[in-house]
């Protein structure tokens, strides 16, 4: 799993990344490009909008607004979200979701 930093950069990051995949097991590997970062699926399962933006920063401004203080978001919190993630609207409005959930199915 890779962040690319923006959904223009998806094929540029697989070049960089396949390299580096042995060739006597690439097909038992599988990489997910996520469009921007980890944090998008938060973002996508709360309805936050992120609209191009670093869905850690638009993370980051909801949890100040909702905690009331200059406390933001951090790294160390994501699996803290997890418990509370809507996997429905996962699978219906973010493709690397959807990706992850195909390639556990499938059993690779």
């Amino acid at each position: 799993m890779v962040d690319a930093d923006g959904p223009a950069n998806r094929v540029e990051v697989f070049k960089r990344v396949d390299v580096h995949i042995a060739k006597e097991i690439k097909s038992k590997v599988e990489v997910i490009i996520l469009d921007y970062e980890l944090e998008e699926w938060i973002c996508y399962s709360f309805g936050i909008h992120f609209a191009g933006d670093k869905p850690s920063k638009a993370l980051n401004e909801r949890c100040k607004e909702k905690r009331g203080s200059k406390r933001g978001y951090k790294k160390w919190q994501l699996p803290k979200f997890v418990e509370n993630l809507d996997i429905n609207a996962l699978r219906r409005n973010c493709r690397s979701f959807e990706e992850f959930v195909s390639i556990l199915l499938a059993g690779k």
